[in-house]
């Protein structure tokens, strides 16, 4: 498979919703024979709109480290323009294709009242794992629309929550 450099510009509106979704379909990378390279950049086009600040009153920890507040982190922008939190993917169907999940999980962990990372990929099948290192009670909802929901909470950082999900 060819890939052509791939660079696109999203314009700063509000009904802009991020996570820039263009189109990785991650599983290319886990079949050798068909394997392909995307390279670009997702630039943003204009000022971005102004960022939620998120209530931290609830949890007085966390509330703590952040003195200045925390917001969400959907618009970070790199010095040379570039959409810092961006997923992109192949969407297509693959006849007669399979790709087999990675068997390392993907980790999503709650640090410091921060997701990390912002914005990931999850491949049919692939362990997930939910971590919480910052020693707080965090929780993790998955709201979807092919795969059932859940809610977890891995606790004080002592255990880690599995899942993963069976459809695309």
């Amino acid at each position: 498979m060819n890939f052509s450099r791939l660079t696109e510009t999203v314009p700063a509106t509000k009904n802009t919703l991020f996570v820039v979704s263009l189109l990785l379909l991650s599983s290319l990378v886990a079949c050798a024979p068909h394997v392909g390279e995307i390279t670009g950049r997702i630039t943003l086009e204009g000022k971005p709109p102004p960022e939620i600040l998120i209530d931290l009153k609830a949890n007085p920890k966390i509330d703590a480290k952040h003195p200045n507040g925390l917001t969400t982190r959907r618009y970070e922008v790199s010095p040379d323009g570039g959409l810092v939190n961006a997923l992109v993917y192949i969407r297509r169907e693959f006849e007669g294709m399979t790709f087999k999940p990675p068997a390392q999980p993907s980790v999503l962990d709650h640090l410091e009242g921060l997701f990390q990372p912002y914005v990931m990929g999850v491949q049919v099948g692939q362990p997930l794992r939910l971590h919480c290192t910052d020693g707080t009670i965090c929780g993790f909802q998955a709201v979807v629309n092919k795969n059932q929901e859940f809610v977890a909470s891995p606790g004080l950082g002592t255990v880690d929550v599995l899942r993963t999900f069976a459809n695309a």
